[in-house]
């Protein structure tokens, strides 16, 4: 959502290597080298997406996770896509709760920017938290009221869900 891209008709050449990525993992390497493809059947003016991916074991963590290699700007994305309603504009966070703070292995740490990342004991009953950054909390605000969301108001952020069975919530900040 964060980088929109100028022209969708023309992907360019992906300046990523799924290769050169995971040659320093070692044996958090888990899974052997894999592709998938992505076909939209509600319009079929769109191009497959092929997406290559290897798993992770990731030993000291607390859920799996893949390296993915992709073209970007995708040939099946639309410019209208990266309008949201809600005035999202990125993901800034995601917070996993644990029994402890989950270490990132040094070699995935060497390879991958994980700032955005963090885990350890939860203090209530949200589990998890994906942070969204949003180009106006008021307009935000206004999205969620008019379709029936309830939602924490904060000073600096709204906050939907977390509490009842499902312990993931979405907090929004500008």
């Amino acid at each position: 959502m964060q980088n929109r891209p100028s022209q969708v008709s023309n992907p360019g050449i992906s300046s990523f290597d799924l290769a050169a990525s995971i040659e320093g993992l070692g044996t958090l390497v888990a899974d052997t080298r894999y592709t998938m493809v992505r076909h939209w059947d509600d319009d079929h003016s769109l191009p497959p997406e092929m997406f290559e991916l290897v798993g992770l074991s990731w030993k000291a963590g607390p859920f799996r996770t893949s390296i993915i290699q992709h073209v970007y700007p995708c040939l099946d994305t639309r410019l209208e896509w990266f309008e949201h309603p809600n005035g999202a504009l990125t993901i800034a966070g995601l917070k996993l709760a644990c029994e402890s703070a989950a270490e990132v292995p040094e070699e995935i740490a060497r390879s991958a920017d994980l700032a955005w990342l963090s885990s350890g004991k939860s203090s209530d009953s949200v589990g998890q938290m994906v942070t969204i950054r949003v180009r106006s909390l008021a307009g935000t605000a206004r999205v969620l009221a008019r379709n029936g969301v309830t939602a924490t108001h904060h000073a600096d952020s709204i906050v939907v869900g977390g509490n009842g069975d499902i312990r993931c919530a979405w907090k929004f900040v500008e």
